[in-house]
């Protein structure tokens, strides 16, 4: 195993110096998403009554589905708005550039032939994963020192604070285990990442699917690691175990991937290809058509998201409506509502 993890060292240091900027900027960004979408709620919604519309709006289906599996509902404060209305978009932005890290560092390197070139020195067969996986897990730490700082910024209770930044930070670990299990079924960066997007996809429909058929999550959710942040119930009745589930997935995801490496090739995958034509299509003859054909499968794919995005928060339109009478409104009215409305009620002098 040392023979195999050797130069494991000298490759975080070639991931970390590439990735110097791009790691900072993810890690800044949700730190600034979170403060201020934290600071945007505690002043618009700066009472009870206001938050508890909200909470009346959060525990409708197709808030349950968007946000979390409602706790806290009953006295909606700034932390339980928090932790389920944002923990879910959150991870799914660490999960994607968790995927993304993993498949770069491990698949990405494959295919561009720099595996290969360090393989014919002392390097392991196994350190270009463990390097990605310590640099995940650097990421991890980061994310969460960024998240539960956010948190204790806007006055809450630190120890759910350091609970929150936690439940988001091992969602770095468990998705990045994915990726590197990704990187080894598929042969090409793209599929690697595709194979990983649709494992969250199905992750973050589990949960949703879950949450709704029962209050505070049903036994589905349980299937979900997106939902075991979100049981931890930071902010309402704080509890840590569900994170152990979280660590042992990526303990044994990484070690799988370990293991599926050694029985590969180099800059091979073990699903198999699909043979293609021996002929390509008339309307393929164009770098145009070329190019629709290449992107098809993503653009589908962000299609299908933003439909459903649209048909979610469309349903949740009407109840935003009709409970926005109260002292601060919900749904402000448009400039061309106001107008009309200035019109109506003034009168020359």
């Amino acid at each position: 195993m040392t023979r195999e993890l050797q130069g494991t060292a000298t490759l975080l240091k070639l991931a970390l110096k590439r990735d110097r900027i791009r790691l900072p900027i993810w890690v800044v960004a949700v730190g600034l998403l979170l403060a201020g979408g934290g600071q945007e709620l505690a002043q618009v919604f700066s009472s009870a009554e206001e938050r508890q519309v909200r909470a009346t709006i959060m525990g409708q289906p197709s808030g349950i589905f968007m946000g979390g599996p409602g706790y806290g509902l009953d006295d909606y404060t700034v932390g339980a708005m928090m932790a389920n209305e944002y923990t879910l978009f959150i991870v799914v932005a660490v999960a994607i550039m968790a995927l993304q890290t993993a498949v770069r560092h491990t698949r990405g390197e494959e295919s561009a032939g720099r595996i290969e070139l360090l393989r014919s020195t002392r390097v392991g067969r196994h350190a270009a994963p463990a390097a990605a996986t310590v640099m995940l897990l650097i990421t991890a730490t980061l994310i969460t020192l960024v998240c539960a700082g956010s948190m204790l910024m806007l006055d809450l209770p630190a120890q759910d604070s350091w609970a929150f930044g936690a439940g988001i930070g091992v969602q770095v670990l468990v998705f990045g285990a994915v990726g590197l299990l990704c990187a080894q079924l598929s042969s090409t960066p793209r599929g690697a990442t595709g194979l990983g997007l649709a494992v969250l996809v199905v992750a973050v429909v589990v949960r949703g699917v879950g949450d709704i058929l029962e209050l505070h999550g049903s036994w589905l959710s349980w299937f979900s690691p997106v939902a075991w942040s979100m049981q931890t119930r930071a902010f309402v009745e704080l509890r840590w175990w569900p994170l152990l589930l979280a660590v042992g997935l990526t303990l044994v995801v990484t070690l799988a991937a370990m293991a599926l490496q050694s029985r590969r090739d180099l800059d091979a995958g073990l699903l198999p290809q699909r043979p293609g034509r021996s002929h390509a299509a008339s309307y393929l003859r164009g770098p145009l058509s070329l190019g629709f054909r290449l992107t098809r499968t993503s653009n589908l794919t962000w299609l299908i998201a933003l439909v459903l995005l649209a048909v979610t928060y469309g349903s949740l339109a009407p109840s935003c409506v009709t409970r926005s009478r109260i002292s601060r409104p919900l749904i402000r009215p448009s400039w061309a509502v106001r107008i009309a409305r200035f019109r109506a009620t003034w009168t020359w002098p």
